[in-house]
């Protein structure tokens, strides 16, 4: 606007001035002050424009950026110091990993026993037991004892293990199986004899 009106001021100085020109010369005058105030009024524009732009500019650049005082300063992590006899991570105690593929032979099967003499009281150390000659029905997964008693024989233990199968070929079984034990008779312990009483002197 301001430009505006100087160049209307600067026609009417124009206009005073040539008012002792001929009309053809005015005439063209005016016409060239009718370009010059066109061009003026689309440099106008163009600054103008050129304004707006700067604006938004500033105003994206304004909201990209943030200001110092808005970003807040991180805390520093800090490092709590070992308690006095607390164990740091390289003196813990790690677990010992469990063995992997060694796994127990479970076996469902009937053991024959047998004893001479017959009649014996044959135990296993799993809770069963029975008079031989007799076959017991037993579960176990691992190794057992079967006791022999019988009055008048010493006792007599056999260890039982569980042979383990070949797949497809055979099933675990015990070993040994049947059981035969031969008891050996206790020796009898001789009644102890007294000596011959002295006689003490007649009265």
């Amino acid at each position: 606007m301001r430009h505006s009106v100087l160049a209307i001021a600067a026609i009417f100085a124009t206009l005073t001035q040539a008012s002792a020109q001929t009309p053809t010369e005015m005439l063209e005058h005016i016409d060239d002050l009718g370009r010059t105030n066109e061009k003026l009024q689309e440099r106008v524009k163009s600054l103008e424009n050129d304004n707006k732009a700067l604006r938004e500019r500033l105003k994206q650049l304004g909201a990209g950026e943030p200001s110092p005082a808005s970003v807040a300063p991180q805390p520093v992590p800090t490092t709590a110091a070992p308690r006095i006899g607390a164990q740091g991570p390289a003196s813990r105690t790690l677990p010992l990993p469990s063995p992997v593929g060694i796994a127990a032979v479970s076996h469902n099967g009937t053991i024959d026993l047998d004893s001479h003499p017959q009649g014996a009281q044959a135990a296993t150390s799993l809770g069963s037991g029975c008079e031989t000659p007799c076959a017991m029905e037993i579960s176990a997964d691992a190794p057992f004892t079967v006791t022999f008693t019988h009055p008048g024989y010493a006792p007599a233990a056999v260890n039982i293990r569980i042979q383990p199968g070949q797949p497809g070929v055979s099933d675990p079984q015990f070993s040994p199986n049947p059981v035969f034990v031969q008891l050996a008779p206790q020796a009898r312990k001789k009644p102890a004899t007294s000596g011959p009483q002295k006689l003490g002197p007649a009265r």
